[in-house]
C-alpha cells in the first residue's frame, strides 16, 4: 500500500507541475481549479445518488 501511495504522490505532483507550466497558472490558480473540481464532483455524485 505504501508503494501505491508514493507512486500516486509522485504521479500527481508531476502532472500538476506539467499542467501549471503548460498553461502558465500560479499555485493559487491550481488550488482554485482543484476546489472547483471538488465542488463539481460532489454535486455530480449527489445528483447520481
Amino acid at each position: 500500500m505504501k508503494n501505491i501511495i508514493d507512486w500516486h504522490r509522485k504521479f500527481s505532483l508531476k502532472n500538476a507541475e506539467y499542467f501549471k507550466e503548460k498553461f502558465n497558472i500560479s499555485d493559487y490558480g491550481i488550488l482554485w481549479i482543484a476546489f472547483a473540481k471538488g465542488i463539481i464532483v460532489v454535486l455530480l455524485l449527489q445528483w447520481i445518488f
